[in-house]
């Protein structure tokens, strides 16, 4: 399977300087600071949030209780600017202060789970990821937090044990048709991506292609004007068909990504991108994996995530471990597209030698000539920031 450089938006707007957040009224009481909190937390206006979060968390410093509540909200906060070990740190000192005696915490209690089940994905800990969101099932109240809890135990264990993930997914699924007025069908869409994903890396080919198609008719179809939602789901979808043996329809999904369309900068000139070992962390010689990754400004990885790996289990995270590391000089970073900076997906394999070729050259130039034989036209790629419901659901760090 030859796959192209996938591009997307969404992940790295959080490489643009902020504002600087206005100062938390000193005259606020502690409950409108909380709202505060949470009116700039939904806002998705994350530093603010901190911002007030850190304030609040000085003045509620001698109610244990009350102290262990505002740090799950900072570390939920934190998770979202990607500062993964602060969010994690927090949440150790969190945890342990909410009784599991006091229904009342019990909302609380899932949200530190939960994060720390984000933490650990993002730190490619998805055995320690799945311990979390079970955790976290274990205190969902509601739908909507049992169907996240799920998606959370679905995501990890596609790649730690892909036949309960699917049974995760599944369980999420019957839990949303049941209720189709709560769920719209970007919400509906992204579950089947999640089904998808574990289908994808059991091998099942074809029904994960299936759910994948439905995903993109449930986000508007293929159309030439492409959000971030839009170009994973079709990203998945091209990945499906591939592996099916439906090469033009995994043309035709790359075709409105945006895939082929890479200016003449090889992102990969100028850049420390060195391979897992063949032999090494359980990687065997055969095994592939494709790895969805974006670029911070200052050259570094800003996350890194398996999407796809040839063989079940966990040999993906040994690939999306090794991107992790990868860097570009920051000189390097800012010729390359944007679109491409933000989201990523390349197709790797184990290399026998320190380092690794250029991924893209191969598999992109063959795309870009097909689409150029063809002239097919390319998308119109839409900065529209999501709605904080997608990305929720969509979690970063993943």
């Amino acid at each position: 399977m030859a796959m192209a450089a996938m591009p997307a938006i969404g992940h790295a707007m959080q490489d643009a300087a902020p504002a600087a957040p206005a100062p938390a009224p000193a005259t606020s009481t502690i409950q409108q600071l909380f709202e505060q909190s949470t009116q700039a937390t939904e806002a998705a206006d994350y530093p603010r949030a901190l911002e007030i979060l850190t304030a609040l968390e000085g003045r509620v410093v001698r109610n244990p209780r009350s102290l262990a509540i505002v740090r799950v909200r900072k570390a939920m906060v934190l998770a979202e600017l990607s500062r993964w070990v602060e969010a994690r740190d927090l949440l150790n000192q969190a945890a342990p202060a909410l009784p599991r005696d006091d229904a009342s915490l019990s909302t609380d209690r899932y949200r530190a789970a939960y994060t720390l089940g984000r933490v650990s994905m993002g730190d490619l800990d998805y055995v320690g990821a799945l311990a979390h969101f079970s955790a976290a099932l274990a205190e969902a109240e509601g739908p909507a937090a049992r169907i996240q809890a799920l998606l959370g135990q679905a995501q990890a264990g596609t790649f730690v044990d892909p036949a309960e993930a699917l049974k995760a997914a599944e369980a999420a699924n019957v839990i949303a048709v049941a209720d189709p007025k709560m769920f719209d069908k970007a919400s509906l869409a992204h579950i089947d991506l999640i089904r998808g994903r574990a289908l994808l890396n059991l091998g099942q080919f074809d029904p994960a292609e299936k759910l994948f198609a439905r995903a993109v008719k449930q986000q508007g179809g293929l159309t030439t004007k492409v959000d971030f939602d839009d170009l994973v789901t079709r990203s998945d979808a091209s990945i499906a068909a591939m592996l099916a043996g439906h090469r033009d329809t995994a043309r035709n999904y790359l075709v409105y990504t945006g895939a082929g369309r890479m200016p003449q900068q090889d992102f990969t000139q100028g850049a420390d991108m060195a391979l897992p070992r063949c032999g090494e962390d359980g990687v065997q010689p055969d095994d592939y994996a494709v790895v969805e990754f974006g670029i911070s400004d200052s050259g570094a990885v800003s996350y890194a995530r398996p999407v796809y790996g040839s063989r079940p289990g966990p040999s993906a995270l040994a690939f999306a471990r090794a991107v992790r590391d990868w860097s570009w000089r920051p000189d390097d970073v800012k010729n390359i597209p944007a679109l491409f900076r933000f989201v990523t997906r390349l197709e790797l394999r184990c290399s026998t030698a320190e380092g690794g070729p250029s991924m893209l050259a191969g598999p992109t130039k063959a795309l870009g000539d097909w689409l150029e034989a063809r002239r097919v036209p390319g998308p119109v790629l839409d900065n529209v920031p999501m709605t904080r419901q997608r990305a929720l659901l969509l979690q970063q760090a993943n």
